[in-house]
């Protein structure tokens, strides 16, 4: 405010002219933080219409992050709130939005998509010879152990090591004139294999559509279809797993039924050479959640409910704890590919990823 004639006001005029100069002033202020005020509220209500519109934040999603990720992590998402922020935080670290536990989301969403498998067939147990000929005694044999539903088809994947079992064969051969009985040790599939659902004795005919041992893996075929309730796993990509990510097993431990165990991948391994196996796989997926007799053939989920890797064994001696080992998920894919191509059907797979990169896995 410009003054004219200052000299000329009495002390009441310039005192009066001085407070109202201050209450413009004041005025003023209130506008200028108005104004800011009205445009952060216009600023804050654009950027929550476009959040609600996007559907990408989800309050429990933005807990459960909060929660499971690292201290820096977390920062970095309350400094910038954007969706696709946590869409990328939400790839990178397979967090679900579910408010439920993840171990209890990915039990809840595969337990009809795993099955506990049970075989039983004869062995030769013993030979003699009699009459010039050999008499061969038999014994009965079995097993029981895990498998996982691939498609809505009836396919199911498993362990070769499941579905077969040690034998004999026996001959005849003359040593300086005399008959002596020789035995080859051989490897022979089960002549039954059925398998029972979570919660439910009802046992289900399948069959072995093929086996590879080297791999450690088969693929067997319900019989008579697919039960209504039975559900298929989705296959995650093992090569973008991070140690430190969940590992979800599911299985018949033990033959005490479908059962779950929870904790982490503690290893990517491309083989295990160099350990005295006897079959040597490849592309496996080392973890710490507990794997039994029994959860053979079974599924490990990482926290999404994506299968990454194909239980299969463990070192287990007074001085080791936690080395279980699964055969990689994409292997896995990769192998029932094959199997398709060489009988020359169909074998439907569901996959977490895209079409490119399921063609790059199965080059």
């Amino acid at each position: 405010m410009e003054r004219y004639g200052y000299e000329n006001y009495t002390d009441e005029e310039q005192k009066l002219d001085e407070k109202l100069e201050q209450r413009f002033k004041a005025l003023k202020k209130r506008q200028i933080i108005g104004g800011i005020a009205v445009c952060l509220m216009i600023l804050v209500i654009n950027v929550a219409v476009l959040l609600q519109i996007s559907g990408k934040y989800d309050s429990a999603f933005s807990d459960s992050l909060a929660n499971e990720v690292s201290s820096n992590v977390e920062n970095k998402v309350t400094q910038t709130l954007t969706a696709e922020l946590l869409e990328q935080y939400a790839r990178e670290y397979k967090y679900d939005d579910s408010s439920v536990p993840v171990s209890v989301y990915v039990a809840s969403k595969n337990l009809y998509s795993v099955v506990d498998i049970s075989c039983t067939g004869y062995y030769n147990a013993s030979a003699s010879i009699r009459g010039g000929s050999i008499q061969v005694q038999q014994s009965l044999i079995g097993s029981t152990a895990s498998g996982m539903i691939i498609n809505e088809d009836g396919y199911v994947l498993t362990n070769a090591h499941v579905v077969m079992h040690d034998d004999y064969e026996y001959s005849i051969q003359t040593y300086f004139g005399r008959e002596q009985l020789v035995y080859e040790k051989v490897t022979k599939p089960y002549d039954t294999v059925t398998c029972k659902f979570y919660g439910n004795d009802t046992s289900y005919d399948l069959e072995i559509v093929a086996y590879d041992e080297a791999l450690d893996l088969a693929v067997l075929k319900f019989k008579n279809g697919l039960p209504e309730k039975a559900k298929y796993v989705t296959f995650g990509d093992s090569a973008a797993l991070n140690l430190g990510e969940y590992a979800i097993v599911i299985g018949n431990a033990y033959d005490l039924g479908i059962s779950v165990t929870t904790g982490t991948v503690t290893n990517l391994r491309p083989d295990l050479t160099g350990y005295d196996l006897s079959y040597q796989m490849g592309e496996v997926i080392q973890t710490d959640a507990a794997i039994n007799s029994g959860n053979s053939g079974g599924p490990v989920f990482d926290a999404t409910g994506d299968c990454v890797a194909v239980s299969s064994f463990k070192i287990a001696s007074s001085s080791t704890e936690g080395l279980n080992f699964g055969i990689s998920s994409n292997l896995a894919v990769k192998y029932i590919d094959g199997v398709a191509a060489a009988k020359g059907i169909e074998i439907k797979v569901y996959t977490s990823y895209s079409d490119t990169r399921l063609a790059e896995i199965l080059k």
